[in-house]
């Protein structure tokens, strides 16, 4: 799943990523490679 949240000053960045980190649903996640939109884009592998 692709997350497209800008960077901004990375309050929402920060928001997903912690609703991301320990959620039952989510196997894992990251940041986008600089190709990928860098900072502004996390992408998270469900379970």
């Amino acid at each position: 799943m692709k997350i497209i949240h800008g960077t901004g000053t990375g309050a929402l960045m920060k928001g997903v990523r912690e609703h991301l980190d320990g959620h039952p649903l989510v196997r894992e996640y990251r940041v986008g490679d600089q190709h990928e939109g860098g900072n502004g884009v996390t992408f998270a592998t469900m379970r």
